[in-house]
């Protein structure tokens, strides 16, 4: 179900930024962020890492209920390289 509900996430944001012409890298980057960014609350996000600095994708996948790809994605989202 984590997976299902991510690649879900990871489509609507393909409708939601109206990809249809352009960069397909930058249209999966585009649509993997809006994923991660839907699905992850921002406040337990630090609570939880902050906490839990040394969590693995996979501990935090489950935690969030996301396929361990969001785990990544956020990441890259929160220091700012996505």
């Amino acid at each position: 179900i984590p997976e299902m509900l991510t690649v879900l996430a990871h489509e609507v944001g393909h409708v939601i930024h109206d990809h249809r012409e352009g960069d397909y890298d930058d249209w999966e980057r585009e649509a993997d962020t809006f994923a991660a960014r839907v699905l992850i609350d921002a406040d337990e996000w630090a609570m939880v890492t902050a906490v839990r600095p040394d969590a693995s994708r996979i501990e935090l996948a489950e935690h969030f209920g996301v396929a361990w790809w969001a785990i990544h994605d956020y990441r890259k989202w929160v220091i700012g390289d996505g």
